[in-house]
């Protein structure tokens, strides 16, 4: 089923609203279903201190994980930069991988709404986005000035979730994307 006209015009709200719904995790913190906050990237390492000690089982998974925004953000700058502003499959396949990695730092709870309403909205845009075809001259400048959320959010990854604080990772995803709000107006600006 294809995506409404609000939703790709909303896309990336759309996407931030499910992001900050998956760190915050409401149900988890309010009424009847309240309960201590722990994270999916603490529950895998518990899972891995089986074989390795918990630091080291959750400093591999934290590495795993800002590595693999990292990939998906490269993935979405290449696509960016070889196709334009028109969105492409290659901008899915990095709001995959990057979503992934994002669900590592939420709770187990948050991470699986994050994850399935997020596998929902790409696989309704995707039926609207164009492969990627090759621009004339690739504008990699364009493309990482485009892309400014997932790079700044995955360098905020990098340098706060080793010692994990909820509440620093919400502000730095809502100033990441305000950040990136800008960037996206000068981008639109200078094209």
């Amino acid at each position: 089923m294809k995506a409404t006209q609000f939703e790709w015009r909303f896309r990336l709200w759309i996407s931030f609203v499910l992001c900050v719904t998956g760190f915050w995790s409401p149900w988890l913190r309010y009424g009847r279903l309240a309960a201590p906050l722990t994270t999916t990237r603490l529950e895998i390492a518990g899972e891995l201190s089986r074989w390795v000690t918990l630091q080291t089982a959750s400093d591999a998974i934290t590495l795993a994980a800002i590595l693999l925004a990292a990939l998906g953000a490269t993935v979405r700058i290449w696509g960016t930069a070889r196709a334009g502003r028109a969105p492409n499959r290659l901008d899915y396949l990095g709001d995959l991988l990057f979503a992934i990695a994002a669900a590592v730092f939420m709770p187990p709870s948050g991470a699986a709404v994050f994850l399935l309403l997020t596998i929902v909205q790409l696989s309704r845009l995707t039926f609207l986005a164009r492969p990627a075809a090759q621009m004339a001259q690739p504008r990699l400048g364009h493309a990482i000035l485009a892309e400014a959320f997932y790079i700044a959010i995955t360098i905020c990854f990098a340098a706060l979730a080793w010692s994990y604080n909820p509440t620093l990772l919400i502000q730095s995803l809502l100033i990441c994307f305000g950040v990136s709000l800008i960037t996206r107006a000068f981008v639109q600006q200078t094209a």
